[in-house]
């Protein structure tokens, strides 16, 4: 059918078809970018399927992109080509190829199962995020050959190296001071060693020594309290004034006497035990009287020579360690005050008429065959006696001055052909000799001892025994002589 236009010709009408068709390819162009976009999408989602997904990281390594082999390469390349690194105190890195101790690691699990944690299909999302891992790695070396490398490295084995020093003290012109501490670089191995394979061990391959307390410090610094301390105590040292009783004598030990004394160890100050030794013995030989001749007044004869007998018991003779001891003590208790001498054996005192022997003590003069007791000066009791037998020198009693050092009631005598029951037994000898009763004699005196002496003792009436033993104290001076 054909419509006539104004112009006379009839218009021919287009089938719907035509129409149709040309609405479908103005479409075309968008859908071309959907297919490209869902391309690379099931391209990555197929790469990603083996390989890990964008911003990963495994042991601080980038992971992201690679597959399960090329990520367990990272480990076998770095044992092959990384170094050890140790960053000493002076902030130089020494290094030890790790090749050189058979060094080697790999990741201890399983890569693939860890990258089928990742879902391939979040892989455009992936570029937005991070995803770190910290893998544990198998580590293996040679310690023998990582122990020689680590000796052989200048940290270890420069000759500069200084050992760290405490704070210490040193004596100087003026007293003491305190040197302050040196640090020094000198590295503890053992714990070089502990750090190092546990860095190795934990898949690290640095190690800062210092920050890891790898160095050796020294212990004592110069604020401390036990340095402070010492230097406070030398000051009291030089201010101490002991004073040493020597019986009737006294001696001043004081500050500036010990000034010249003082040492010190480095850690404290100390009086030198040589130099205080040495004092001691000096004031001992200055007040010992024990086995020295001295001036005795005999009754009846006057000024006598007395002692040095070889044998004497009597006189002043110091303990010297003993005394030194106390003496120290007092140092060490920084205490000014009175130290008392010891004695081995004591002296009753010092100066008097009799010089050490005093006004109290027993007197025998084996040439008058007699004794005297005298008592604060006052003659107590005398008696005649009969000494050693003169003739024979075993047997006769020695001169000395001596001292009662026991007393003791019915004792048996006894020598190699005697054997003597006494009452009253004071012995004055180290020898054996002593004051006893004779109850065997029916005389004494005179010149019965030139043939019928005793074996050494000096035999008494029994009532003269008795009132010497009831009257005579311990250590009392017993001074036998020859007047002539």
């Amino acid at each position: 059918m054909q419509e006539t236009i104004s112009n006379g010709s009839p218009k021919t009408k287009k089938p719907n078809s035509v129409k149709s068709a040309k609405k479908k390819r103005s479409k075309l162009p968008w859908l071309i970018p959907l297919v490209a976009v869902a391309g690379v999408y099931l391209a990555g989602t197929a790469f990603f399927s083996q390989h890990f997904l964008p911003n990963t990281d495994i042991n601080g390594q980038n992971a992201g992109g690679k597959s399960v082999k090329s990520v367990a390469a990272i480990a076998t390349d770095r044992s092959a080509n990384s170094t050890l690194d140790l960053t000493t105190l002076e902030d130089e890195v020494q290094q030890i190829k790790l090749s050189d101790f058979s060094y080697d690691c790999w990741f201890d699990s399983d890569l693939n199962e860890l990258r089928k944690t990742q879902s391939p299909l979040k892989w455009p999302t992936a570029f937005f995020s991070q995803e770190s891992w910290d893998v544990p790695l198998a580590v293996t070396f040679d310690e023998t050959a990582l122990a020689d490398q680590l000796r052989a490295l200048p940290c270890f084995s420069d000759p500069s190296i200084q050992a760290p020093v405490d704070a210490h003290i040193e004596k100087t012109d003026n007293g003491f001071t305190v040197i302050e501490a040196v640090e020094g670089n000198t590295l503890d191995y053992d714990t070089v060693w502990a750090t190092v394979t546990d860095t190795l061990n934990a898949g690290e391959l640095a190690v800062d020594l210092d920050e890891s307390g790898c160095y050796q410090k020294p212990a004592v610094h110069a604020d401390d309290a036990g340095l402070k301390e010492q230097m406070s105590k030398w000051k009291q040292y030089e201010k101490l004034r002991i004073t040493i009783d020597l019986t009737d004598a006294k001696e001043v030990l004081d500050g500036d006497t010990l000034k010249d004394w003082l040492q010190t160890d480095g850690a404290t100050i100390y009086v030198d035990p040589d130099a205080l030794g040495n004092y001691i013995t000096g004031l001992a030989n200055k007040y010992n009287t024990f086995e020295t001749r001295r001036t005795f007044n005999a009754t009846g004869v006057g000024a006598v020579t007395v002692g040095a007998s070889g044998l004497d018991t009597y006189g002043f003779q110091m303990n010297i360690s003993k005394t030194q001891e106390a003496v120290q003590t007092a140092l060490d208790n920084l205490d000014s005050g009175a130290v008392d001498a010891v004695w081995r054996i004591p002296g009753k005192c010092r100066d008097s008429v009799n010089g050490d022997i005093g006004t109290t003590y027993v007197e025998a003069d084996l040439a008058r065959q007699h004794l005297w007791y005298y008592k604060n000066g006052a003659l107590q009791y005398e008696t005649d006696f009969v000494s050693g037998m003169n003739s024979q020198p075993g047997r006769r009693t020695p001169c000395g001055v001596f001292r009662v050092w026991g007393k003791q009631r019915d004792r048996t005598l006894t020598g190699d052909d005697y054997e003597s029951f006494v009452s009253y037994w004071m012995p004055f000898t180290w020898t054996g000799c002593g004051l006893h009763d004779a109850p065997w004699r029916g005389a004494f005196g005179g010149s019965i001892y030139l043939n019928n002496g005793s074996h050494g003792c000096i035999n008494l009436p029994t009532s003269a025994a008795a009132a010497l033993y009831g009257s005579v104290d311990y250590d009392t001076p017993v001074i036998v002589y020859r007047s002539y």
